[in-house]
């Protein structure tokens, strides 16, 4: 396990393997986005393990745990810990060991939003939030929601949404998607 763990690069560090990160996991892993998990509860930890995930029985709020994780290699790291305090400490020892490394975190109080961006999270994830706002959304606009549903969801239509990144001195830069010929 450590040596395929060491050929990562690139790859996704998730520190918490319960509800949200299994769902998580399940993604990533249908999207064949390489991937490591650290989880400090045993039986969270067999559970990824029978799953054949790359796991690590550590405690992630420890920066050793986060370096063995190939922190340093990563693209991105998902603090799901099950509190803001754990969220907040694994956020500011990966930006300091990987400070271009793109993190995401959930945060339960949203008065802690503000505080994990400003402390290197890129994106801050409040499921109670995001959740009483996407019911809103389907009661004001369900068949906005249900058309996005689909566009996400869906294996077989050939429509998807991409994210392409441009340079600054791109030819493409300031012109709306129909004015580029793409």
């Amino acid at each position: 396990m450590e040596r395929s763990i060491s050929k990562l690069k690139k790859h996704v560090v998730i520190a918490g393997y319960g509800r949200m990160g299994e769902v998580v996991c399940r993604e990533l892993n249908e999207k064949k986005v390489d991937f490591i998990v650290i989880e400090n509860s045993p039986q969270q930890f067999a559970k990824a393990e029978e799953k054949g995930l790359h796991v690590l029985q550590a405690n992630a709020t420890d920066e050793e745990a986060l370096k063995a994780a190939g922190i340093k290699r990563a693209k991105a790291f998902v603090s799901l810990l099950s509190s803001d305090a754990d969220n907040m400490f694994t956020v500011m020892i990966a930006k300091d060991l990987n400070p271009s490394i793109n993190i995401i975190t959930r945060a339960f109080d949203p008065i802690n939003e503000k505080k994990l961006c400003r402390i290197g999270a890129y994106r801050v994830i409040s499921p109670y939030t995001l959740v009483s706002k996407r019911i809103v959304q389907t009661v004001l606009k369900p068949n906005v929601v249900d058309f996005f549903d689909i566009m996400v969801r869906s294996e077989t239509l050939s429509l998807s949404i991409e994210e392409i990144t441009i340079s600054g001195n791109s030819p493409l830069m300031g012109k709306k998607i129909r004015e580029s010929g793409l």
